[in-house]
């Protein structure tokens, strides 16, 4: 997302970005223009850069926001130093009511801190003579984007997207069940179960499954117990016990391992699809990756010249599903013809791992007549099954679905290892792919 504000310039990375048009009347500058402070020769790539350019952006953001919202930008400032100070006292920031409060040995413990080192930013932060900033429900997920600034530059624009369309959705349904916007503190536990109880319904209705509903209160109380946290708000407690209980945990379907070699592999099955969709399905098929980790396959995750031609599922742009997801992968059968065919991965698909599943699905279910839940990702489990049905050792089956595991850590596997048990359960491979 913020990729584009990208820009070299004598020879470091720098944040470069027109102000929006509706915080121009408060900018003396049509455009912002920063640093990173980081030489290019340095961070070629932008890897490094593109964190900071994100950090930058979402202060940014905050500070228009704040400024359009009729807020001091500066008073967020100096409420997160008082935070900081506070805390490296080893103390909670309280506000004046809170303060007045306290007993009278906690007060005197305040005081004896400013004593021993008179300063007007400490008086600040022992006696809370900054409230916390207001942040609106319209401003939560900038303000959680300027939190996780870091986390979210590992994601690929697509899955960014994605990741925020989710969350805003979920702000936005807060919002309408509530009437409206209104300060983070301003929420009770009233509104909260009021969310849960449109969830609740709508699930009732049959609208949406209990386990789609779980997400949609999971991702908005998530967000805002971070943003809570983070300015030290105490509504967290609000969010307790609000999931829907009954969620059932639908079992995909497998295919039949013999459907797989007498049908989905037979001579011109696939031939009415393009050649990447074609090829993707025949990766999967002997290695059981996730349809997304083999739309992003790249030239320099497929390693054809190795003795042991094989992939690796690396976070190249785009952040994976889990720690255990990155692995290696030999290459056999069709899975091995399909890469010979596009070694450097499948273009059309990269970051559009939602576009290959719409026509690849769409492409199963019209021409096999599959019926009930068997789709795309079926071929994963049909996998698993076939490791399992050659009784190959946990140890090696988890690894290669990139499963996260509860076993003794004793290293990685081998490729060689890992090759015996794929060569054991490959299928035979049409003659053309």
């Amino acid at each position: 997302m913020t990729i584009s504000y990208m820009h070299k310039r004598r020879g470091y990375w720098y944040y470069i970005r027109r102000v929006p048009l509706e915080a121009r009347a408060f900018e003396t500058r049509p455009f912002v223009l920063k640093s990173t402070k980081i030489r290019i020769g340095d961070d070629p790539r932008g890897v490094v850069a593109r964190v900071r350019i994100q950090d930058i952006d979402s202060a940014c953001e905050a500070r228009w926001q704040d400024l359009i919202a009729g807020i001091d930008p500066d008073a967020r400032a100096r409420y997160q130093r008082n935070l900081r100070i506070a805390g490296e006292h080893r103390l909670p920031y309280l506000i004046k009511p809170e303060i007045a409060a306290l007993p009278d040995e906690d007060f005197l413990h305040r005081l004896q801190i400013v004593a021993s080192k008179p300063a007007p930013e400490l008086a600040s932060a022992m006696f809370g003579t900054i409230s916390p900033p207001g942040i609106k429900l319209s401003q939560l997920l900038d303000e959680y984007c300027k939190l996780n600034a870091a986390s979210l530059a590992m994601k690929s624009a697509n899955q960014l997207q994605k990741w925020r369309v989710a969350r805003e959705t979920s702000i936005q349904v807060f919002m309408s069940v509530n009437q409206g916007d209104m300060d983070l503190c301003k929420i009770t536990r009233s509104h909260v179960l009021a969310y849960r109880n449109h969830w609740n319904q709508q699930a009732v209705e049959g609208r949406i499954q209990i386990g789609s509903a779980n997400k949609y209160i999971g991702r908005f109380s998530s967000i805002v117990k971070a943003v809570a946290e983070a300015h030290q708000l105490g509504i967290s407690p609000l969010f307790e016990k609000i999931y829907i209980s009954g969620e059932k945990t639908g079992k995909r379907q497998s295919f039949e391992t013999d459907w797989v070699q007498t049908v989905l592999l037979a001579e011109g099955a696939l031939d009415a699809l393009n050649d990447e969709a074609r090829a993707i399905i025949y990766l999967i098929t002997e290695t059981g990756l996730r349809l997304v980790e083999a739309c992003n396959l790249t030239k320099s995750t497929i390693k054809l010249d190795h003795k042991i031609p094989h992939i690796q599922v690396r976070p190249e742009g785009r952040q994976l599903k889990t720690d255990q997801s990155e692995r290696d992968i030999p290459l056999v059968g069709v899975a091995l013809m399909a890469m010979k065919q596009h070694p450097e991965g499948f273009p059309r698909y990269r970051d559009k791992n939602a576009t290959a599943s719409a026509l690849i699905n769409k492409f199963l279910k019209s021409r096999f007549k599959i019926e009930g839940s068997q789709t795309l990702y079926s071929l994963r489990h049909t996998f698993k099954n076939r490791l399992r049905s050659a009784r190959c050792q946990d140890e090696i089956s988890v690894r290669l679905m990139g499963h996260d595991y509860d076993l003794p850590e004793y290293g990685e596997p081998s490729l060689e290892d890992k090759l015996y048990w794929l060569r054991k359960i490959a299928f035979k491979p049409p003659t053309r792919i």
